[in-house]
């Protein structure tokens, strides 16, 4: 169990605020110790904090004051069983929790600006008297990655198919150009030579249907 009440940089301008060394380990190490009016701070992702053993701790009335937000963690047996997800409600001011599984017990982290409203969410949840907000337990949306995969190679072979029919359609309108050309000669070929204008209807038919199969 972790309980962590983070404070306002303000506090180091405040009267009472000061550094004091301090020598820790082997071999010993001089380091600098935040404190105030005698209480000494922690430094917790790279803010000052105190840190209290239980959430039935008490904030000392000097810090109450510069207390920004508080942050708690714990396990639990993964019996009696919860349901994973966030927890939030609006009797629990704005203090919200996350409970997952880690390993064999259930992980809960709670954050909130007042360490009273942080306490009441996490007995509410050990409880059982109240459902997350957000459940990680629903069946999930959307596709998983085999489909996407799947839909992403039908995509392609419709692409590819459109770029085949596209190419057959060029080279059909290419020919169907050419036997136009063709068709236009032989008419030219027919207005100027005066011998055709006898020929039969069978041999003109003829002639232009040979055009039209090549």
């Amino acid at each position: 169990m972790s309980v962590n009440v983070y404070l306002r940089e303000e506090i180091r301008q405040a009267e009472g605020f000061g550094m004091k060394t301090k020598i820790w380990g082997k071999p010993p190490q001089n380091y600098e110790q935040a404190t105030f009016m005698g209480i000494e701070l922690s430094m917790s992702e790279g803010r000052l904090s105190l840190h209290l053993g239980y959430l039935d701790g008490k904030i000392p009335e000097v810090l109450l004051l510069f207390v920004s937000d508080v942050s708690f963690h714990d396990c639990f047996p993964l019996q009696p069983r919860r349901e994973t997800g966030v927890y939030r409600d609006d009797k629990f001011g704005d203090a919200i929790a996350k409970l997952e599984v880690n390993s064999s017990n259930y992980f809960l982290r709670i954050t909130g600006t007042k360490l009273e409203e942080v306490k009441k969410l996490d007995e509410a949840i050990r409880a059982g008297t109240v459902r997350p907000t957000e459940s990680w337990e629903q069946s999930q949306q959307g596709q998983s990655r085999d489909e996407l995969e799947a839909e992403l190679a039908e995509s392609r072979r419709a692409v590819e198919d459109l770029d085949s029919r596209y190419g057959t359609a060029i080279a059909q309108r290419e020919q169907a150009l050419e036997q136009l050309r063709a068709v236009r000669k032989f008419a030219n070929v027919l207005a100027r030579d005066a011998g055709w204008r006898i020929c039969l209807k069978s041999t003109v038919s003829g002639s232009l249907l040979q055009i039209l199969n090549k």
